[in-house]
């Protein structure tokens, strides 16, 4: 039903950030490497207060997560706050800490993950890492939902049962739909965002029937602060997959005021497989008024695989 290739994925999981797909669905040492070129909240800085009594321990705890010893790394984050409580590296090592247990995906070391999560919530609520802390707690719930665990399942059902909340826009502040708005790079820096989509995230791959009608609901939002959610939730109806998924593609491709969100929906389209995708491709391609999204349909049309594509 459904077509993605390694690099795709990760080029996927790269544009949706800090979220992204999730551990457990990676090839088998093929996860993606924690270095320059990885989300930003998957890195730590390069050491920045010299002088710092705590530098060379941060270097050396960065140093570690990137070689991807993220046992050591733990470790090393987790010494930071015990000896140098007063260090300007102090408030986000309970974040990378909490990373590195993530990474190492076992369920104590997940359940560690959260209580370490909670202690940098409730000692440093202004920590620079605060919004990217909300969405890892998010993906570590994701994990453990996805290991039978009842709170976190619940957890998760909340969030992303969150995500579809919203008002409508009225009328004469609806974006104009040929209109390109602000570049999306500028409007999906919202922490809270972060955390749904990764809760999202997390429960299609859960429970792919439980989520497909929260997602409906997110691409059915037409306030000012959803688009960016609405563009990353394209993705996740793509990617679940199941009955339907090329009606509700074809239909964010033609309603969605936003012209980003639009031409998203066009290209997930064409990463569906079977007749149906190129039909759908088809309608929007002789129906749509939107030139760009039927650029993009043509395109999409001429790399399908489907022999009725040509």
């Amino acid at each position: 039903m459904y077509r993605m290739t390694f690099g795709m994925m990760l080029a996927a999981a790269a544009g949706l950030g800090r979220w992204g797909v999730p551990i457990t669905d990676l090839p088998q040492g093929q996860g993606p490497a924690v270095e320059d070129s990885a989300p930003r909240s998957d890195v730590p800085p390069a050491p920045w207060l010299q002088g710092d009594p705590a530098d060379s321990l941060y270097r050396a705890a960065r140093e570690s997560l990137n070689r991807r010893d993220f046992r050591r790394a733990a470790d090393l984050f987790a010494q930071l706050p015990t000896k140098f409580p007063n260090s300007g590296y102090t408030p986000d090592a309970f974040y990378w800490q909490a990373f590195a247990l993530y990474r190492l995906g076992g369920e104590s070391d997940l359940k560690r993950g959260l209580q370490v999560l909670q202690a940098q919530f409730e000692r440093y609520p202004k920590a620079s890492t605060k919004g990217d802390a909300k969405a890892l707690e998010a993906r570590i719930n994701g994990e453990l939902a996805r290991m039978g665990d009842e709170q976190a399942t619940a957890d998760i059902q909340k969030t992303a049962a969150d995500a579809a909340m919203g008002g409508d826009m009225p009328d004469h502040e609806m974006p104009d739909h040929d209109m390109p708005d602000h570049d999306m790079s500028d409007r999906c820096d919202d922490d809270s965002d972060d955390m749904k989509l990764a809760a999202l995230n997390a429960l299609i791959h859960m429970d792919a029937e439980r989520a497909r009608p929260i997602l409906q609901k997110v691409l059915a939002r037409r306030d000012a602060g959803s688009a960016c959610l609405r563009q990353k939730a394209v993705f996740l109806v793509a990617q679940g997959g199941g009955d339907g998924v090329e009606r509700v593609l074809v239909e964010t491709a033609r309603t969605d005021p936003d012209p980003e969100v639009r031409e998203q929906a066009v290209f997930w389209l064409s990463q569906v497989e079977g007749d149906a995708a190129v039909a759908a491709l088809d309608s929007i391609l002789r129906s749509s008024k939107d030139a760009p999204v039927q650029e993009k349909a043509l395109f999409a049309l001429s790399q399908h695989d489907s022999p009725k594509a040509r």
